[in-house]
C-alpha cells in the first residue's frame, strides 16, 4: 500500500530495496503521519497489513486510506486475546525481507507468524509498549519468551528499555521509537500562537481573560480521575487562587463531572469530542498547563507540542509511556499519586502567571521537536530494519524512569 498523496519513490532498484511489512490489528487515525513518513523512505518498500475494520477499540478513530491495506482480519476471543488471520501467509511470502509485528503476547498468531518468519530467514521486529512494570511469576516467563522471538524490539519509551535490560535483553536490540501525533500540523499551529488570541478565547469561554486556565484533553472516564482535578482546583479557590478548567472529550463521567464542578463552584467548559486541530490548538494554547490526574498518554505530547507544560501522577507503572516527555520543573511536573494537596500545589506553581513564559513554551516543544515526531521515529525504524545496533536516547537529566 502506498497513499496516493505520496508519489512512488523514483529510480528505486527493486533488487536492492528491502521490503518491509508492518502488521497491526488496525491502524488508528493518529498513526497516519508516521505511516506516511515510512512510505516516503527511499531505502525500504513498505506494505501495511491490518484489519480494515476496527473490532477491538471502537472508540478510537480508524485510519481510512485512499487505497485498501492488505487485509488481516481480527477476531477477539475475550480477555484481550485475539486471533488474526493472514499472518502466516505474510510470514511465508518470499517477497518480504522484514516484518514488524504489533507485539502483544495475547495474540497467538503473532507467536506463530514471528516463528515462521524467522524460519524463512526474515528479520522480525516487534513494535510494542514492552514493559510498564516488572512482571512476576508465569506472566514474567511468558512475556520474556514472547519478546525473545524477534530480532529486536521497537519500544515506546526508556522505562521499558531499562526493564528489558534488567531482564537480560541486549541493549543494542532495544530501539526506543517513542510515539507521535500529527507533528507537522501541530507545529504549524504552534507558530501562530498569539497571546491576544488566547486572551479572546478565554473571554469567550469564561467572560474572563485574567484567570489562569487548566486543560485536559482525554476521554471523560473514571480511569482519568478528573474528579480529583476539580477537587484540587476547588482547594486552590479556597486559597484565593482561582483557576478555570477546559475539558476536551466526551465520556461516561461527563454528567458527574458537571455536577461536581457545580458543587465546588469551579468554572468549567466542556468542549466535547473535537477532531478540529485548529480548535484543539486554540484551546490548548489558551491554557497555562495540562493536568491529567490519571494516566496521561498522548495528551502529554499534544500539550508539549503546543508549548504547554503537563502535570500527571508519579505512578509510572500505570502511565502511558509518553509521560517520559515531561521533564520535572522544566516542562511540567509529577505529583504523588492521588495526593490532592500536592496536585493543587503543582497546579498553583504552573498557574502563577497569566500566560506561559516564552522560555517555558520553548522547553515544552523542544523535546517533541527532538524525539516525539514521525521524522525521528522513521530514523529509528530505519536503524532497526537495517540491523544497526540501537543507541540510548536520553530525554532529560532530572528524570528517573528506572524506578
Amino acid at each position: 500500500y502506498r497513499p496516493k498523496s505520496i508519489p512512488p519513490a523514483k529510480n528505486r532498484n527493486s533488487a536492492m530495496t528491502k521490503r518491509v511489512a508492518i502488521v497491526y490489528h488496525f491502524f488508528a487515525n493518529y498513526r497516519k503521519p508516521i505511516l506516511n513518513e515510512l512510505s516516503r523512505n527511499q531505502k525500504f518498500e513498505f506494505t501495511f497489513v491490518a484489519d480494515a475494520v476496527n473490532r477491538l477499540m471502537p472508540e478510537v478513530e480508524t485510519w481510512k486510506p485512499q487505497e485498501p491495506i492488505q487485509q488481516a482480519r481480527c477476531f477477539p476471543i475475550g480477555g484481550g486475546f485475539m486471533i488474526q488471520t493472514g499472518l502466516l501467509k505474510v510470514a511465508w511470502k518470499r517477497d518480504t525481507d522484514c516484518i514488524v509485528f504489533l507485539g502483544d503476547w495475547k495474540w497467538p498468531m503473532t507467536w506463530l507468524g514471528a516463528l515462521l518468519a524467522r524460519f524463512r530467514g526474515k528479520r522480525v521486529l516487534f513494535w510494542t509498549h514492552g514493559w510498564r512494570t516488572r512482571d512476576i511469576g508465569i506472566k514474567r516467563a511468558i512475556r520474556k519468551l514472547f519478546y525473545r522471538l524477534p530480532h529486536g524490539l521497537l519500544l515506546y519509551g526508556n522505562r521499558a528499555r531499562n526493564i528489558a535490560i534488567e531482564m537480560g535483553f541486549p541493549p543494542d536490540s532495544l530501539y526506543v521509537v517513542f510515539n507521535s501525533l500529527d507533528y507537522d500540523t501541530h507545529a504549524n499551529w504552534r507558530k501562530h500562537y498569539d497571546e491576544a488570541h488566547s486572551s479572546a478565547i478565554r473571554k469567550q469561554l469564561f467572560e474572563d481573560d485574567k484567570t489562569p486556565v487548566v486543560i485536559c484533553s482525554a476521554r471523560l472516564n473514571k480511569r482519568k480521575r478528573l474528579d480529583e482535578l476539580i477537587v484540587a482546583i476547588s482547594e486552590l479557590k479556597k486559597q484565593s487562587h482561582p483557576v478555570n478548567l477546559i475539558l476536551i472529550g466526551d465520556g461516561s463521567e461527563k454528567v458527574q463531572l458537571a455536577k461536581l464542578a457545580e458543587q465546588h463552584e469551579v468554572k468549567i467548559h466542556f468542549e466535547g469530542k473535537c477532531f478540529d486541530e485548529k480548535r484543539i490548538a486554540d484551546l490548548t494554547m489558551a491554557a497555562n498547563v495540562t493536568v491529567s490526574p490519571g494516566p496521561i498518554g498522548l495528551t502529554a505530547i499534544q500539550s508539549l507540542t503546543y508549548g504547554v507544560p503537563a502535570i500527571t501522577n508519579d505512578e509510572f507503572s500505570t502511565q502511558g509511556p509518553e509521560f517520559e516527555a515531561i521533564e520535572p520543573g522544566v516542562s511540567g511536573d509529577f505529583f504523588p499519586n492521588s495526593n490532592l494537596q500536592e496536585l493543587a500545589y503543582q497546579i498553583k506553581k504552573w498557574t502563577s502567571t497569566q500566560f506561559i513564559a516564552p522560555h517555558i513554551r520553548a522547553n515544552c516543544s523542544s523535546i517533541v521537536d527532538r524525539f516525539y515526531n514521525p521524522q525521528f521515529q522513521a530514523t529509528v525504524f530505519e536503524s532497526a530494519i537495517s540491523s544497526t545496533p540501537a543507541t540510548e536516547h536520553k530525554i532529560g537529566d532530572k528524570q528517573n524512569f528506572h524506578s
